[in-house]
């Protein structure tokens, strides 16, 4: 269906649901709900000229798009903006290496802030593109002497010009990995802004005494609680698109269903919603009330899917979890359980690793009983246990 189409049945302007970060170069963002609070921060920051920030929160709650629009503020305030893909970039070989090679790319890019004439800006440019690739030279040949001498030119050069840099993907590291990471920006010049992410699993107790060492900032982006919390977020986008009042607003049985599933991810919760409307704009639809039951039927045929592509031993953990007896089970227990099923003897670490797989495609959810995050219980929610029953 013609997309202009598909959105005018519900008189909005576009789609409310999408689930990429917001857009960067949108003056208002419409899709940011309830952020102001953490833009400010931002905001104040970049005018501060100086700083480590990181942004803390679960998966799928916005923390991508809080970047973009840290990118956005930066470059209408004269920042020369750097991008690193820390999951792909965190040891320290690498992610300096691609620290000076998206540096001389934003220079190429024009994105320089220096009021320079046309024949100085390319004089500058030429002389700190081969100035820096020298460097890259001989910091790629492993030339440990050479490394002070690269960053204390890295810190005179940012000296004159307002810099930020943004460490995308760093909540996806394991832990052991963002410390790595961490590690890393000990060397990194402090006359920058940084900004980077860490899912709330990486302050383990262990790690947050690294994270302290290097951030003078923390935002915490509160996890969405009930359904009424997320209520906020998925109406308040309907009314930013909606061309003059909404023709559809969503009830609180369809938000009991979306957070019973999602538990206040707002990725997943969008990607039904988006599903849903695709659904229903095919349909001879006359704007009744949407119930739990449209909801659900959405979420079963999606989750049907994924279900049918698990492994036969993540199928087994999920039967183990849905468990009518015991809601939530701790490793230990899921291990028994399905050694019990199967018959066989897995080790914890068999089962812990096929857990967070389950947890990353977000079929199981885990929550921690204990500061120190090592003890966590795991759990799935009641409709996938619906769909495996039936399946059985």
């Amino acid at each position: 269906m013609n997309k202009v189409k598909y959105f005018e049945k519900f008189d909005l302007t576009d789609n409310p649901f999408y689930s990429e970060p917001v857009n960067e170069s949108e003056e208002l963002p419409r899709g940011l709900i309830n952020r102001e609070k953490y833009i400010d921060n931002i905001s104040m920051l970049l005018d501060d000229g100086r700083g480590y920030l990181k942004i803390v929160g679960d998966a799928g709650i916005g923390k991508t798009s809080l970047l973009k629009r840290a990118k956005f503020l930066a470059r209408k305030k004269g920042y020369i903006v750097i991008e690193i893909n820390a999951s792909k970039f965190y040891n320290f070989k690498a992610f300096y290496s691609e620290l000076i090679t998206q540096f001389m790319k934003a220079i190429k890019d024009r994105e320089m802030p220096i009021n320079l004439k046309e024949e100085e800006y390319k004089h500058t440019e030429k002389a700190i593109t081969q100035r820096m690739a020298k460097i890259q030279e001989q910091f790629s040949r492993g030339k440990a002497e050479r490394i002070k001498h690269m960053l204390a030119y890295l810190e005179n050069l940012f000296s004159n010009m307002k810099c930020l840099v943004i460490a995308d993907d760093s909540d996806k590291l394991s832990p052991e990995n963002f410390k790595t990471f961490i590690g890393n920006l000990e060397s990194m010049p402090k006359n920058i802004i940084f900004i980077s992410t860490a899912h709330s699993d990486h302050l383990r107790e262990d790690l947050i005494p690294h994270v302290q060492a290097m951030f003078d900032h923390y935002m915490t982006l509160e996890p969405i609680n009930n359904a009424e919390e997320l209520s906020k977020y998925v109406n308040g986008r309907i009314l930013n698109y909606s061309k003059g009042g909404p023709k559809l607003l969503l009830g609180r049985p369809v938000f009991d269903v979306l957070f019973e599933r999602t538990k206040g991810n707002l990725r997943e919760t969008f990607r039904y919603l988006r599903n849903l409307f695709h659904f229903i704009s095919l349909e001879q639809w006359e704007y009744p009330e949407l119930t739990d039951a449209h909801i659900k039927n959405i979420i079963k045929e999606e989750d049907s899917t994924i279900l049918k592509s698990l492994k036969p031993l993540d199928k087994v953990i999920l039967d183990a979890l849905s468990n009518k007896h015991k809601s939530e089970m701790n490793i230990s227990e899921v291990t028994n359980k399905v050694n019990l099923m199967k018959n066989k003897q897995y080790a914890e670490h068999e089962i812990r690793r096929r857990l967070d797989y389950l947890s990353k495609i977000n079929i199981v959810f885990k929550k921690q009983v204990d500061k120190n995050q090592h003890k966590l219980v795991y759990f799935t929610p009641n409709i996938l246990s619906e769909i495996l029953a039936k399946e059985h």
